[in-house]
């Protein structure tokens, strides 16, 4: 039902009063609390008895591998003892973390100087979520630090020269919407290197640093790649047909063969991205090392050149082969079964491969492979909450029928099962995951662990149409006026739920954040008669008004996935299909959580859903984070989440007593 401004202007009077009109006109009372930076309404927390046992669970930590130390010391990681997670650095294996960072805001990516006398990292920050991402220079000698870039700018993706001593970055400084690619050095100080339209960052300098390839994002699975002379600023495409479409671990490009060739992933051609090699001389290009079909998602280059490690998604676990730079043999494989690994990079010594790994039940840490030997040596154990990992629960990888069928059987949508020991039927939980271009990857999620654990509810993670991972076709397989094929994704997976006597169909309830926020909603939408309720984190409630409001340099990226809100019928096709302007057909409870400063989903996504949804008399609870953005990353605040969500899946899914 399409809503006029006289309607939207009196529910908005009236939950500024404290009330909310319900679709009989009586008012709803609603219980707000505002506790340091959170502001709640109406929300009950879970009782005293299984919030005593979900602290453990939110207590998990994690380390990421985030680069080795430039002098060899050691490597460098991210990792959280108070409320943000911060850089710290672990000289060996088992070692005590030695704090480098002390911010209230939480430390974003970092790259390390390749030149081991240029002792320095480069690490982003930005302020209360809102992605107005800065870089600061530490010089790891003193802890001296400055920050490079222009306050209110937002600056990406840097990138250090071979010598270390300049630093190619993305940023929007010239006009808040283009990203355009800029270098700094300690003695000249920021230079604008590229000034066109569109979004631009840098991928690789060439060993003499006189060349630098660039990437322009057109869409998700469109990423044009380019040269940059840096002497003459002259811009060439990368290749002869337009550049190199590539997608899956931002932009995986770099200079080989002593910069006479470009290594990438592309999916020019194909369903998956697929290692590419590009002659720059000839621009002839070829396939690289061996023929899978599955997305790589990284890859790093040791210092000597000589190998290459690559990380390819397989059906969502990672699989790692190191491969001889020159001929693309694979020299080495490391396959752990279910799991994922990343944040890929060879140490000095061009033999020791340090990353990130975790999987169901091992919360992340850092890791070192030798390529020469096959050894794996764990650097961090990160604390468990005082919890036994050995008794966390593993991940099935299944397959349900959708609704439609391909080469005449049903399609099948891949998704994540976790279930609870002992007897059912189990309520459970759909998480359903954002992007909508992400994937649900067998990755350790202390909040999972508690639902099943200690709730005993069953949590299922869908990879709908539209999801990564599965190819091409998949991943556009949700675009523009297909937008609905994935909500009924949802519907099938209600049915499958309802064919299996380990569940309770009766009481089942999805979950899910940003674009699986919509999910959320859309599902409330059409299958309110069969869920018990629904939570909604920073979501997108309506596309026209996400595309009108979001930030500047996204909204041209947003559009070719989710259309055009300019065009006419397009426009109309948004109206239809608006969780917002269905808002009356949402009758189960449902929880709208959102940060305040969120640059990607307004917060006005969340005011407009929960005023229509409290209009029509539906009860609904709203979580608002003055201090965060797209998520939360504050811990405290992430704690403050899970208590309320405990108490209304506590409510929810309890049950039921005829």
């Amino acid at each position: 039902m399409r809503r006029n401004a006289e309607w939207w202007l009196g529910v908005a009077l009236a939950l500024a009063g404290g009330a909310a009109v319900a679709a009989d006109g009586s008012a709803e009372r609603i219980e707000r609390i505002e506790r340091g930076s959170l502001v709640l309404e109406n929300v009950v927390e879970g009782s005293p008895a299984k919030l005593a046992r979900l602290a453990p669970y939110s207590n998990v930590r994690s380390a990421q591998f985030a680069a080795w130390h430039p002098d060899g010391r050691g490597m460098l990681v991210l990792t959280r003892f108070g409320q943000t997670a911060q850089i710290h650095s672990v000289a060996s294996p088992g070692a005590a973390r030695f704090q480098l960072t002390f911010f209230d805001e939480p430390v974003g990516a970092v790259v390390a100087s390749p030149n081991p006398e240029v002792d320095a990292i480069v690490f982003s920050r930005d302020v209360g979520g809102n992605e107005m991402f800065q870089l600061h220079w530490m010089d790891l000698a003193s802890g001296d630090l400055r920050q490079l870039t222009k306050d209110g700018t937002r600056n990406i993706q840097p990138v250090f020269r071979h010598d270390g001593g300049a630093l190619a970055f993305g940023s929007n400084e010239r006009n808040g919407a283009d990203t355009d690619v800029w270098l700094w050095t300690p003695a000249g100080g920021r230079r604008l290197l590229t000034s066109r339209e569109g979004a631009w960052s840098p991928a690789d300098f060439s060993p003499d640093g006189k060349r630098l390839i660039v990437a322009r994002t057109i869409s998700i699975n469109d990423v044009r790649l380019h040269l940059l002379d840096l002497e003459s600023g002259a811009l060439s495409d990368l290749a002869a047909a337009g550049g190199i479409s590539t997608y899956g671990g931002g932009y995986p490009a770099a200079f080989i063969d002593g910069g006479r060739a470009v290594l990438t992933a592309s999916s020019v051609g194909g369903e998956f991205a697929t290692l590419r090699r590009i002659d720059l001389a000839s621009g002839r290009e070829r396939a690289f090392g061996p023929k899978i079909d599955w997305d790589v998602s990284e890859f790093a280059l040791s210092p000597d050149g000589r190998r290459v490690a690559v990380a390819w998604n397989e059906d969502g676990s990672t699989v790692i082969r190191v491969l001889d730079a020159a001929t693309g043999e694979v020299l080495r494989t490391l396959a752990d079964g279910v799991g994922v690994a990343g944040n890929l990079a060879f140490a000095a010594d061009a033999r020791t491969l340090g990353m990130s790994r975790g999987g169901p039940r091992l919360p992340g840490d850092a890791f070192a492979l030798d390529v020469e030997t096959g050894a794996v040596t764990r650097w961090t154990t990160s604390e468990a909450g005082g919890l036994d990992p050995e008794g966390f629960s593993g991940a099935e990888l299944i397959r349900y029928p959708s609704f439609d069928r391909v080469r005449g059987r049903p399609r099948e949508i891949p998704a994540w099962l976790y279930v609870p020991e002992g007897e059912g039927p189990f309520p459970v939980v759909i998480d359903i995951h954002g992007g909508p271009e992400a994937q649900a990857r067998p990755v350790f999620n202390g909040w999972t662990q508690f639902l099943v654990r200690e709730m005993g509810i069953a949590v299922v993670v869908p990879n709908v149409r539209g999801s990564s991972g599965y190819g091409r076709t998949w991943l556009d397989a949700d675009n523009g006026r297909l937008r609905m094929d994935a909500v009924r994704d949802i519907g099938a997976l209600l049915d499958w739920i309802g064919r299996d006597r380990r569940f309770d169909a009766e009481r089942v309830a999805v979950y899910g954040g940003s674009y699986g926020g919509f999910m959320v909603l859309a599902s409330m939408v059409e299958y309110s008669d069969r869920l018990a309720g629904g939570v909604a984190i920073v979501a997108i409630s309506h596309f026209r008004t996400f595309l009108e409001n979001t930030s500047r340099y996204r909204v041209d990226l947003r559009r070719v996935e989710y259309g055009d809100e300019r065009d006419p019928e397009m426009r109309a096709f948004m109206e239809r299909i608006a969780p917002l302007d269905n808002a009356e057909r949402i009758t189960r409870p449902l929880f709208v959580i959102h940060g305040a400063n969120d640059p990607r989903v307004p917060a006005s996504e969340a005011e407009q859903i929960l005023a229509a949804v409290r209009a029509n008399g539906t009860e609904a609870w709203y979580l608002l984070a003055r201090d965060e953005g797209h998520g939360f990353r504050r811990q405290s605040n992430r704690e403050a989440m899970q208590r309320a969500v405990t108490g209304f899946f506590e409510r929810q899914l309890a049950p039921r007593v005829d």
